[in-house]
């Protein structure tokens, strides 16, 4: 096994960046599924081998895990030519970008209207009945931050159906609220494809079930190209 950083320093940036963080159960000759995680935040910040991505606890379960550094923003800009048949999306993803706003957690319906009236303009009335009927709830808060992400998941249900043609999409919605403050926003799902959820300070009794489903799901889909385990119902 791979030696872990538990320190959380910050990562020094630097053009030699290429680089690939491997961690895998045994360097012996047996042949694994590979795991292999290009970190998000668009191409223009991060690595992989922040804190966050640290692949030991999902590779002690079997996986070959591998992380990339790459080059960023206008120094690297990679172009994808094909999208893995999982993809999914965050119950409340656009919540991890409301981080600072000072009285997070709390809107009135007059201050919903004024936040998103000009975007959804003659729509506005209709447009939040139809998230208060989906989501069961009318509380402003929380309509604002489904109807901001909506273009997470959009977006999910657009990869997910131009790539059905070619194979089969096992699409997914990650729903555990991580935090009480934060709920399934943004992110929300990496610790637990990683096996660390339940390391992170302040975890909640149950997240060891979450990440138990979340992490044999992943290893599932590395194995046999479909996520399904004994822990899920069957996904179709």
């Amino acid at each position: 096994m791979t030696t872990r950083d538990t320190s959380q320093q910050p990562i020094e940036l630097n053009e030699d960046c290429l680089a690939l963080n491997t961690c895998t159960p045994e360097p012996d000759d047996d042949r694994r599924p590979v795991t292999v995680w290009f970190h998000g935040r668009r191409f223009c910040a991060g690595a992989g081998s922040e804190h966050l991505y640290d692949g030991a606890n999902l590779a002690s379960r079997g996986d070959v895990v591998v992380t990339v550094n790459h080059r960023l923003s206008v120094f690297g800009y990679l172009q994808f030519g094909a999208v893995d048949p999982a993809v999914g999306s965050n119950r409340v993803e656009y919540a991890l970008y409301e981080i600072a706003n000072p009285n997070f957690g709390e809107m009135t319906m007059d201050g919903l209207r004024r936040k998103l009236g000009t975007r959804l303009g003659d729509g506005f009335d209709e447009v939040v009945a139809a998230y208060s009927a989906s989501r069961g709830t009318d509380d402003p808060w929380q309509l604002y931050i489904a109807i901001q992400g909506n273009d997470f998941q959009q977006g999910t249900n657009f990869v997910a159906s131009m790539h059905s043609d070619a194979a089969p999409v096992f699409l997914y919605s990650f729903d555990y609220p991580v935090t009480r403050m934060m709920g399934a926003c943004h992110g929300a799902k990496i610790a637990s494809v990683y096996a660390n959820a339940t390391e992170a300070t302040g975890s909640k009794p149950e997240a060891a079930i979450v990440e138990e489903a979340v992490c044999r799901a992943w290893i599932a889909f590395a194995h046999t190209g479909n996520p399904n385990h004994a822990g899920l119902p069957h996904w179709p």
